[in-house]
């Protein structure tokens, strides 16, 4: 059965499309058939993730019943598979009213996971999401007003009996002035799934349009997002410090 999971934030400006991007990528290193698909039709950029600038055909064009899912699916060099936004002003005015779940019913079946990138903020974007998807992450910063959206969300999501896995916190410094991952789950009401540190690297990911995850594979972030990813379908991950070819490297100074 294919899981469909909306990838939610309450606020812009957590990184929560790049967390669905290197989320999506992870799974698919881990050996799971996902796609990724932009479900924030006013202000998507998806595709810019995957150094994809100008798509041909787009989501916009299956809900408007130019094309048909297959043809808006794109492949990264890494193997992941996404669907992107368009970004036309009369496409967006155009979909307002269409009917999201007929766009993407063709996928179910056919792959493990569909990952939704939803809309950010609090909106009818994104409970057109919320009635689609049976599962949902929540992406947030360890910030007060992060965190009152991102229980805004969880809560009106009630109404559509999504299944939370869980709050993803994204953008830490380890400052004392941050709500501390204890607090966090006290306030969401929502288990903390990872916990991911600040890294200007995420920036010079997207400018060479490869997942973060694959361009600083070494880094803390990137073992996190990868930790999360294998949570998510319930495997043990390794940091590669815990690997007995790292160790033998180590030991042999290689």
């Amino acid at each position: 059965m294919t899981r469909i999971i909306l990838i939610a934030s309450g606020k812009g400006g957590v990184g929560k499309t790049t967390m669905a991007a290197n989320l999506a990528t992870a799974l698919t290193r881990l050996g799971t058939n996902v796609v990724v698909v932009d479900s924030n039709f006013s202000t998507g950029n998806l595709g810019h993730h995957f150094g994809l600038e100008q798509a041909t055909t787009t989501l916009h064009d299956v809900l408007n019943g130019k094309a048909r899912i297959d043809d808006a699916v794109y492949y990264h060099p890494s193997g992941v598979k996404f669907v992107p936004m368009g970004a036309r002003i009369e496409d967006i005015e155009r979909i307002a009213k269409k009917d999201f779940s007929k766009a993407i019913i063709d996928l179910v079946g056919r792959v493990d996971i569909i990952i939704l990138d939803g809309a950010a903020g609090i909106s009818e974007e994104l409970e057109k999401s919320m009635r689609i998807a049976n599962e949902m992450l929540i992406v947030t910063n360890p910030e007060i007003p992060a965190l009152i959206e991102a229980l805004k969300t969880r809560k009106i999501s009630e109404k559509y009996g999504l299944k939370t896995l869980g709050v993803l916190v994204n953008k830490t410094r380890r400052k004392k002035y941050e709500t501390t991952p204890s607090n966090i789950m006290d306030f969401t009401e929502m288990p903390v799934i990872g916990i991911i540190p600040e890294d200007e690297k995420f920036s010079q990911a997207l400018s060479e349009k490869i997942p973060f995850i694959i361009s600083h594979a070494n880094t803390k972030s990137a073992q996190e997002i990868n930790k999360v990813a294998a949570k998510i379908i319930g495997k043990n991950y390794l940091y590669k410090e815990q690997t007995l070819g790292y160790k033998i490297k180590k030991f042999l100074g290689l």
